[in-house]
């Protein structure tokens, strides 16, 4: 059960910061791939996008699974969890 509330903070918070974005076939396509990608993939559709940093920034974080809502603009801290997350998942492979 607790799974399942997660699931609907995490999509709500999609949703909100995605209502942020003007064209509604970027919105959905942004939707689409944050359930598709993994984080660093997702990283760099959001570097080659035309956003304001802050969404990209709120976007990511969710992405890499953190439990508040993100303040700054700054990727970088954030792309350097999604490069931890994934050794850590190339580790558990080893």
């Amino acid at each position: 059960m607790e799974t399942t509330t997660t699931t609907l903070t995490v999509a709500e918070r999609l949703e909100s910061i995605l209502s942020a974005v003007d064209s509604t076939p970027l919105r959905e396509d942004l939707f689409n791939q944050f359930h598709i990608l993994n984080p660093l993939e997702y990283a760099r559709l959001l570097h080659s996008l035309n956003l304001p940093d802050g969404i990209k920034a709120q976007l990511l974080a969710l992405k890499v699974g953190q439990k508040q809502p993100y303040k700054g603009t700054d990727l970088e801290p954030l792309i350097e969890k999604a490069m931890a997350q994934l050794w850590e998942r190339l580790a558990e492979k080893v």
